[in-house]
């Protein structure tokens, strides 16, 4: 949960599908340890040179209904 709001975060880098996690210095930062590649969680941007070609998809919305987490497009 961000800004009261929840967020669903990929777990697997669109490049090779290396794991994924927040980085440690920069919570909007997803960085993928197999290459070095990070890209923004927000805008699903590659900040790496290398990956310009890359790019995650888009989060699903997600929602609570009756005490659910519901997850959308």
């Amino acid at each position: 949960e961000r800004d009261s709001q929840l967020q669903a975060i990929p777990t697997m880098c669109p490049h090779l599908l290396g794991p994924l996690a927040p980085d440690a210095t920069n919570p909007d930062v997803l960085s993928c340890p197999w290459h070095g590649y990070q890209f923004d969680r927000r805008s699903g941007d590659c900040l790496s040179p290398a990956g310009a070609r890359c790019r995650l998809p888009a989060a699903p919305v997600l929602s609570i209904r009756d005490g659910m987490l519901i997850a959308g497009v």
